[in-house]
């Protein structure tokens, strides 16, 4: 087993700095919108167009996966998150935040379609289960170490 998380080790330190700016970011975003005196009702807007990313994504994410692989999908994904991310530091706007959650979520379930298929084609029957869960581990203790990070972050200018 050992011996498996090394081979995937590139892959599933990828996923942890990826899922742990997620989290820093899904609690920015809330504090932010909150501090500028965004209505409730818009917050929840912002935060909605990000789960509809998450519902286009998986169809995004296979299509990818069948036309370019693994590890281009991987960059792609990755890409689009870290300029959804930089748009939002850049741009104050809620509306444009909403078009830059949606392009986060989409990426993002990419990523975890992207990650979690090619640690299921590198797995075996005898070791899926500890390779997956150890993935999850490391992904909850990410997205949960970056929003607790977040309390040291300015929403204003995320920076640290």
């Amino acid at each position: 087993m050992r011996a498996m998380i090394v081979s995937v080790g590139a892959l599933l330190l990828a996923a942890a700095l990826l899922h742990f700016g997620n989290g820093m970011s899904y609690t920015l975003t809330s504090v932010r919108l909150a501090g500028d005196g965004v209505s409730a009702s818009l917050q929840g807007l912002v935060g909605s167009f990000y789960f509809a990313g998450f519902f286009v994504g998986p169809i995004v994410a296979l299509r990818a996966i069948r036309l370019v692989g693994h590890i281009r999908s991987f960059c792609v994904f990755a890409a689009i998150l870290s300029v959804g991310v930089l748009s939002m530091a850049l741009v104050g706007d809620p509306f444009a935040w909403a078009g830059s959650r949606f392009c986060m979520g989409l990426s993002l379930v990419g990523l975890f379609t992207v990650t979690e298929s090619w640690l299921n084609e590198r797995a075996d029957t005898d070791n899926r289960g500890q390779l997956l869960a150890s993935y999850f581990v490391i992904v909850y203790a990410s997205q949960s170490g970056g929003a607790l990070v977040a309390v040291e972050m300015s929403p204003w200018t995320f920076q640290p």
